[in-house]
Formats: structure tokens, sequence, C-alpha cells
């Protein structure tokens, strides 16, 4: 075919799609663990790019992975006209795969939506490159296994988290209670991690190339045996804003974040009243130097000074 022919149609069937009316999203109203299940089949067989799964009553989730993974398309989660919970018994819920995209409340959106779990599972699991956006309103809370190394919120291969708003308190876990992220990226614009607990990082623990940005929210209250609000192993920090603060290691170093063989960047924000066992009050630096106590100010952006 002649070349010219060919890309003119080429152009004329990218436009053609381009002018395709976008579909609503598929609404699935659920009550009960048997109809939320079912929401999650029907929309991985159906390869709707957008849908909503809307809580019309608290519910318990008592099934297993599978039940509860999420592998095509988007899908909103959130509370109908009044707020509403989701308790987990068993296993979490996953998003997995590239191009895979679960939102946990939306923007603008203004009901609550609880998430708690009582189990070693992750409460959200995003995996194999998927994307997972956490907005306003939104809570997750309470896990108590200090024996997994499953946070609150775990990522893993290449998978991306976005911190919007919303709160993730009062989890414990092995390493962090609050989120765990190998070779994946998390991103933190807005809301609070709080009264989390590991043995790396409570607020966060990051390893294997991971990337993590923050811009805002605040990560407060956590405690570790070391990295008391993040821990870095082998990854990139970039801070530009944002809050740690009140966290504590007993006995190692690095009260507000540790950093150990990671390049770490910090343009702005406020680390302030963490505490540490053996030094380092608020930032270590495994490889480039050993704070005993620096305080950064948002508003000299970046500037370090003595404090404490």
């Amino acid at each position: 075919m002649n070349r010219k022919i060919w890309k003119a149609l080429s152009i004329a069937v990218c436009m053609l799609a381009l002018a395709a009316p976008r579909a609503m999203a598929e609404t699935h109203k659920v009550r009960t663990d048997t109809e939320f299940k079912d929401a999650v089949d029907k929309i991985n067989k159906s390869g709707d790019t957008e849908n909503e799964i809307v809580l019309d009553e608290d519910i318990t989730l008592e099934g297993d992975i599978a039940e509860y993974t999420l592998n095509c398309g988007e899908t909103t989660i959130k509370s109908k006209d009044k707020d509403h919970k989701i308790t987990i018994s068993m296993a979490g819920i996953t998003v997995t795969g590239k191009g895979t995209v679960l939102n946990l409340g939306a923007d603008g959106y203004d009901q609550k939506l609880t998430i708690e779990r009582n189990t070693g599972f992750a409460a959200i699991t995003v995996s194999g490159g998927a994307i997972a956006n956490m907005y306003e309103h939104v809570t997750l809370q309470d896990l108590d296994r200090q024996s997994t190394v499953n946070a609150c919120v775990k990522l893993e291969g290449n998978s991306v988290f976005n911190m919007h708003g919303g709160v993730i308190q009062n989890c414990k876990s092995q390493y962090s209670g609050g989120l765990y992220a190998d070779k994946s990226t998390v991103t933190i614009s807005g809301g609070t991690i709080s009264g989390c607990e590991g043995n790396l990082g409570g607020g966060l623990y990051a390893k294997n190339s991971s990337t993590i940005e923050i811009s805002g929210g605040e990560i407060s209250r956590c405690t570790a045996g070391t990295g008391g609000g993040l821990y870095a192993d082998r990854s990139t920090i970039t801070i530009s804003g944002g809050i740690i603060s009140g966290c504590d290691v007993s006995t190692g170093a690095g009260g507000g974040l540790y950093a150990d063989n990671s390049t770490l960047t910090i343009k702005g924000g406020t680390i302030s009243e963490c505490s540490a066992g053996t030094g380092a009050k608020y930032v270590y630096h495994a490889w480039v130097c050993h704070y005993r106590c620096v305080h950064f100010q948002t508003a000299s952006a970046g500037s370090i000074k003595p404090g404490c």
C-alpha cells in the first residue's frame, strides 16, 4: 500500500478513536462480602475501563486473595451516601498488572471510607506495575502483626502508590506498619501516616531501588528500631515539603528518617520533635553524614539549621 495512503488511514483511525464517546463508569453496589467478590469478578471479566464499587453497607471480607484481586481497568471504591467500613478478616484487596488502577475514594468526594484489618495480610497490595491512589476521607487502620512483612499498604514489582490525602494509622508489622515499597514508587502530597510501628521505618520502608517523593502530608508519632518515620535501603528519597514529626527509635538511629546506601535530597519540609537512642534524632544518612540533630524549615527551602 502507498505510504501516504497508509499514513492517512492511520491518522483517520486515530481520530475516530479519540472522537469515540467515553464510556460511563460501570457501578457495582455492594452490601455483602459475596456481592463484593461478584463485583471484582465482573470487573475482571468485562474489561471495562472505568468501574465503581460502591458500599451500601459495612462489610467484612472473608475470602482468599484471588477473590479480591483486580487485574484490569480503573476501579474506584467508595461509600454510597454515608460513611461505611470494610473489615478484612482474611485477605486484603489487591490490584495488579500494568495499566490497572485502584482509587480509594475520589477527589472531592466527602463520604468516609474506612478499611481496617485483623489479619496478617496487607489491607492493600499493589503489584506488577499497577497504580493505587488514596484520597481524603479514606482511613486505613489497625493492623497488629509484628511477625509479618505485610504493611498496611504493600507495593512490589514497579508499582505506584499516590497518597493525595486520607489517613494510615495504628498499624504494626515486621518492617513498616504503614507502607512497604519493594522496587516501587511512593508519592505523598497529602494525608497522614501516624501511630505506625515496625523494626525498620515505622511509617514507611523502601528498598531495592524504590523512589519516595514527599511534597506534603505528615508522618507523625511513628516508632521503629531504626528510622522512626522512614527507612530507605538502596533507594531514592526526595523531600520538598510535608512534615515528619514526633517519631522515635528507642535503641537505633534516625528518629525522623534513616537512609542506608540511598540518595537523599531534602529541598523543604519540616523534620522535628523526633528522638533516637543512639543519636541522629532527625536524619541519619549512613553513607554521607551523621547528624546529631537537624531541623529543616519549609520557609527556608532546604536550609539545615542546628536545633533541638
